[in-house]
């Protein structure tokens, strides 16, 4: 598949949103909405490593691309912080949980 800008765009519009929702859920305690919103993103960038990219972006179209990248690392790196202490939770369990046996 060939993809314009615009479409690119939109597809990067679609993954920032998404990683937004997922930190807004991860905000809210909600854990157990996160590996359907994860998936979603990794059916993305599957799509878009398969997409043939456009060559060459307006400037305003590079302008948009370099807010939307920016925004999906800043939610990606405060997802990951939020992330962190209910990964040691669980792995804290689970090496209690083996020693218990």
């Amino acid at each position: 598949m060939t993809m314009t800008g615009r479409d690119l765009l939109a597809f990067y519009a679609q993954l920032a949103a998404t990683v937004s929702r997922m930190l807004e859920l991860a905000r809210a305690l909600q854990w157990a909405q996160l590996p359907r919103l994860d998936a979603r993103c990794a059916a993305l960038v599957a799509q878009l490593h398969a997409a043939r990219v456009p060559a060459g972006f307006s400037a305003a179209e590079r302008a948009r691309f370099e807010t939307l990248t920016a925004r999906i690392r800043q939610d990606q790196q405060a997802l990951a912080t939020l992330m962190q202490p209910q990964l040691r939770r669980l792995v804290q369990r689970m090496a209690e949980t083996q020693a218990g046996r």
